[in-house]
């Protein structure tokens, strides 16, 4: 495999992380990719927040900072090898499993809506640029 990560420039609003308002209980202006933000929710309860679509595939974020996202691909459960997957067992190592090319999440089984998903590594890394839309004919 590749040591250098995968990073996606994208627009900037797809990372803004919005505004509070305490008015409508909710963020204003967050973006698709930090709105997926699902680390916490992950650990919590096996559910991810709704993802963002890149590149036709349906994305999570499990990092945000200093504007970069980090995230990785949902495939749905049936679609997997199931020997992959990372189920309630305990990690022994996780150092380890941090630093595995794929990913600490990669084989993580997680919950969005009713259907059941596997996280798929290597995580990919989306960071503000100038994207240029082609033209409608190009």
């Amino acid at each position: 495999m590749n040591d250098e990560p995968t990073i996606h420039r994208v627009d900037p609003d797809r990372l803004a992380p919005g505004v509070w308002s305490e008015k409508f209980n909710r963020f204003n202006g967050e973006g698709d990719i930090a709105r997926a933000y699902s680390a916490d929710t992950i650990t919590m309860n096996e559910r991810v927040r709704d993802p963002f679509i890149f590149q036709g595939n349906l994305r999570t974020s499990i990092s945000l900072s200093g504007g970069v996202a980090k995230a990785y691909q949902l495939v749905p459960m049936d679609d997997f090898r199931l020997d992959e997957v990372v189920g309630q067992e305990p990690i022994e190592d996780w150092d380890a499993r941090r630093s595995t090319e794929l990913g600490f999440y990669h084989g993580v089984v997680v919950r969005y809506r009713s259907d059941w998903f596997v996280l798929t590594g290597p995580p990919v890394y989306f960071e503000p640029g100038n994207v240029v839309q082609p033209g409608l004919f190009a």
